[in-house]
């Protein structure tokens, strides 16, 4: 995901603040978001550790997009989970 215009991006963790000033560019490796700034070369945030993702200049699409994209990448691993713990044919003999 690139947002456009000079909008600095702010990710909270456990472990403080980290801002990335434009051009922001990043993605999801499996359960990790991985972002890189004017201001800082790529960093990896694995998703069970942020906290909070906050773009000062709010446009309502793009928003919406890594919102999105952030809950389908929180919800697979929960799914994965449900879907091995499902009972076998085996448990209803």
């Amino acid at each position: 995901v690139e947002i456009k215009g000079k909008t600095p991006v702010t990710i909270t963790t456990h472990q403080g603040k980290y801002v990335f000033a434009h051009p922001t560019i990043s993605r999801l490796d499996g359960d990790t978001l991985v972002i890189a700034g004017g201001n800082r070369g790529s960093v990896a945030f694995p998703l069970n550790t942020i906290q909070k993702t906050e773009v000062e200049q709010y446009n309502w699409g793009k928003t919406m997009l890594v919102y999105t994209l952030v809950s389908i990448a929180l919800c697979i691993p929960l799914f994965i989970w449900i879907g091995s713990s499902s009972p076998s044919d085996s448990d209803y003999k």
